[in-house]
């Protein structure tokens, strides 16, 4: 029967890691693939911007004209792509295309006015600089979105949590805000002698894909040191999910476990999760001292009574 065991336990360990080279592989896919588009759009607006300056140089346009709508593809592709090599590459490649088909002897890479030598220069230095300046404009509202987005996020989870009547309600309602941000399978412990916890899937599958049981020990020493404990940590690494405290001065009211087998939490989704954390840690000592209130006033009006 041990044997039996001991091989279930074997196949199923197999199994998690087949699962786990399958996600791996399909996500590097897509990083991949999406490379690829990018590379393709790069390459397809250098083209169609030399076949609008050759019929531009048919028609004797002017020169400087020429290089002025390399500069504004260069832009084009900075906006669009998502790194910033990109649109130094483009750049490059649009003073080595200038110089290759619009350049006396034109078809080599030779020129033979020397005043093309700071044209060259001049023409990558303003290419590059716009790059540049696009991709970082691109950041900035990324980032903005993202703030804008967790302002948002904040402020309809405080809305929540302040319409709710008891503390387990707004521990739910917190579990339930950060399966909707993240997209991911949480755990909730309310309290430390909970035996099993509150699961919220972020599927329909019905099942998180490990078992929560195992994790106990994880959420145990969080309520216990108050820390961040699971994987990605010093203290049970091989968990399926990092276990952040619900916490306020020093007390712990919950532990959430959020599923991060898959991929871990990035800088911007960790500050989104302790935000919101914290919105529910001061909702819940809110409630608290609210209900100490109502005991006392019950207290001193049972006195009364005598």
């Amino acid at each position: 029967m041990e044997n039996g065991q001991v091989r279930n336990a074997g196949a199923k360990e197999r199994e998690k890691i087949l699962v786990e080279t399958a996600i791996s592989s399909i996500n590097d896919r897509v990083s991949t693939r999406e490379r690829i588009r990018e590379i393709l759009f790069s390459a397809g607006m250098l083209g169609l911007c030399s076949v609008i300056c050759w019929w531009f140089k048919l028609l004797n346009g002017v020169e400087s004209n020429i290089v002025v709508l390399y500069i504004f593809f260069v832009f084009l592709i900075s906006v669009r792509t998502a790194n910033w090599i990109y649109s130094v590459c483009a750049a490059g490649l649009s003073v080595v295309i200038y110089n290759f088909l619009f350049t006396a002897p034109e078809f080599t890479l030779h020129a033979y006015d020397n005043r093309y030598t700071v044209s060259f220069g001049v023409m990558l230095l303003i290419a590059l600089l716009t790059g540049v300046m696009a991709a970082r404009l691109r950041t900035q509202a990324r980032n903005s979105a993202r703030m804008a987005f967790r302002v948002s996020v904040l402020y309809e989870t405080n809305q929540r949590v302040e319409k709710c009547r008891s503390q387990d309600e707004i521990k739910e309602i917190t579990a339930k805000q950060l399966v909707r941000l993240l997209h991911r399978n949480v755990l909730l412990y309310r309290d430390s002698t909970e035996e099993k916890p509150a699961v919220f899937l972020s599927d329909d599958s019905g099942e998180p894909g490990f078992c929560p049981n195992e994790e106990k020990k994880a959420a145990e020493l969080a309520f216990k040191d108050g820390g961040k404990t699971g994987r990605s940590t010093d203290f049970f690494p091989d968990a399926a999910c990092v276990y952040l405290t619900i916490r306020l001065n020093q007390v712990v009211y919950g532990v959430m476990g959020i599923d991060v087998r898959d991929n871990e939490l990035d800088t911007y989704e960790e500050s989104m999760v302790t935000a919101i954390l914290g919105e529910a840690a001061i909702a819940l000592e809110n409630k608290r001292n609210e209900q100490e209130k109502e005991q006392a006033r019950l207290m001193a009006k049972n006195e009364q009574l005598r």
